[in-house]
């Protein structure tokens, strides 16, 4: 397939995999181009030209090991006039970065420049998420810092998605039967690809809050995941194999998340999150969007499940948190 061929089973209008799969993304809302995007802090310089080689080198071996934020839709280098002639003005890192402006400096004074000035190093205001459209990038980058566009990144994903949606709607039945018998309509599975690319389901869960008032079935699962990984470190696993709970997994549950539920799974780590039907509690798509927030340490992928099962009439009571 060509590098920009679109599936036939991507519908990027909709935004959509399959007629089953529903991308949930905050950028896959309508959107004015001139609304001021969210912004994150970056450190920045200005050199001379002939330094940039010298410069890339400082970036690779000193600050890309430390760097967790994705910021590679901001231009590296920004070509600026002023009475000095042409200058560069460099993104360096984020401020997440664990040095302070005394020690930045003090590494590009040993690793850069022995003659770096600590009034040559500023903070710098940068949009936090990529652009969704020529135009937005346009403008961002006029009014904040100079942005690549190399096409919507939403509709990049849509084309990269690959399911066995054979697979999916299986994992999906066996949720919603498991909700159906449960005495609270909400079900939870966490899933895994093994070796061969087959799902394997590692946990099922329901909600139990008649017991415990935290006990919602995402809740559940997680906790089950816990006392797995629990008894895998009383058997003597190394460390080595030590991680976040459920990083790398597949997360199924049959309504959106609340706030304390999608919360759990971006400090588990988990890869995907599936569901089926909206809740007005919900943390995702109907509020704050949680696992889709860079201004968070983690994000991953969130699908709504729109295929066969969806029609159900299987509602979760306003009064019930998901």
């Amino acid at each position: 397939m060509g590098k920009n061929q679109v599936p036939a089973n991507v519908d990027l209008a909709r935004g959509t995999v399959g007629g089953v799969f529903q991308q949930i993304r905050k950028s896959n809302r309508p959107a004015d181009p001139h609304s001021r995007p969210a912004m994150t802090s970056v450190w920045g310089c200005e050199i001379a030209p002939q330094q940039t080689k010298a410069m890339l080198a400082f970036i690779e071996q000193q600050l890309r090991p430390l760097e967790q934020s994705d910021n590679s839709h901001a231009k590296r280098f920004v070509k600026c006039t002023d009475e000095r002639g042409t200058v560069l003005r460099v993104l360096l890192c984020s401020t997440a970065v664990p040095h302070t402006h005394h020690g930045l400096v003090t590494l590009l004074q040993q690793h850069f420049n022995a003659g770096f000035a600590h009034k040559d190093l500023a903070k710098y205001e940068i949009p936090a998420d990529r652009p969704v459209s020529k135009e937005q990038a346009q403008c961002w980058s006029d009014l904040y810092w100079p942005l690549t566009w190399k096409g919507n990144p939403n509709h990049q994903d849509l084309i990269a998605a690959d399911f066995d949606l054979a697979a999916e709607q299986a994992m999906v039945e066996r949720l919603i039967e498991c909700a159906r018998a449960a005495a609270v309509p909400v079900a939870t599975i966490i899933a895994e690809k093994d070796s061969t690319g087959v799902l394997q389901v590692l946990h099922c869960c329901t909600d139990n809050r008649s017991h415990h008032p935290l006990h919602h079935s995402v809740m559940n699962a997680i906790a089950l995941r816990a006392l797995c990984e629990k008894q895998k470190r009383a058997a003597g696993a190394s460390p080595a194999d030590f991680g976040y709970l459920c990083h790398g997994l597949r997360v199924y549950t049959t309504h959106e998340p609340c706030i304390m539920c999608a919360m759990a799974l971006v400090h588990s780590r988990v890869e995907q999150l599936v569901y089926v039907w909206l809740h007005e509690a919900g943390a995702i798509e109907l509020s704050h969007y949680i696992g889709d927030r860079t201004d968070l340490n983690w994000t991953f992928d969130i699908w709504r499940w729109i295929g066969p099962g969806s029609d159900l009439p299987l509602a979760c009571p306003a009064s019930v948190l998901p």
